[in-house]
């Protein structure tokens, strides 16, 4: 029987190391990381290579594997199609950042891949309620962060940017209470910035 060795992976959207893919992607949550098992006669990484790692300042610790795409999607009860697929692919491929549906329609025309802005749009809203990316809007204007971790955000009002605040996170106090048969599903802080002087 094929033994399986049991890594972590950081979440969110990450491209993955080594030519193997996990053979099931779990949600479940473990010293806040998820678990990718893989067949460990396969894998290039061992659990002892893992626990050696240590994080960059402010960063995550963990190795980013490259969990099937389908079962991705169907994790997030997304239901798999090509385009999804493809526009799935895209975005690891990238890497972390923070995605336009524009910039990444762009990308996906660089890369020779035909979608319509239309699909690229709706497909990462629906990315963005099964919680494949973050939702980060200010004023008219969103990005979509393929950071899904509890972070939040720097805006440069001159140049549009966003990015992620490293380090310890602000925290946010003293919130009012909800209205009746509501309930707080997150917080977002964006911290808007401009040029001193």
């Amino acid at each position: 029987m094929l033994g399986l060795h049991r890594i972590g992976h950081d979440p969110g959207l990450q491209r993955g190391q080594g030519g193997w893919r996990s053979r099931q992607c779990g949600q479940t949550r473990q010293n806040q990381y998820p678990l990718g098992w893989i067949p460990y006669t396969n894998a290039r990484i061992y659990w002892t290579e893992f626990k050696k790692r240590q994080p960059p300042e402010g960063g995550q610790r963990g190795l980013p594997v490259h969990c099937n795409d389908e079962a991705v999607l169907r994790t997030a009860q997304i239901r798999p199609t090509r385009q999804r697929l493809t526009i799935l692919r895209l975005i690891r491929d990238g890497g972390h950042r923070h995605l336009t549906p524009d910039s990444l329609y762009q990308e996906a025309l660089t890369s020779g891949v035909r979608l319509s802005l239309a699909t690229v749009y709706n497909t990462l809203h629906e990315f963005a309620s099964g919680g494949l990316v973050k939702h980060v809007a200010v004023g008219d204007r969103s990005w979509f962060c393929t950071n899904t971790t509890d972070h939040h955000h720097f805006y440069e009002i001159a140049t549009g940017r966003v990015h992620d605040i490293p380090g310890p996170q602000p925290q946010v106090l003293d919130l009012p209470p909800p209205p009746p048969g509501m309930e707080v599903a997150g917080i977002d802080v964006i911290v808007r910035l401009r040029k001193a002087g």
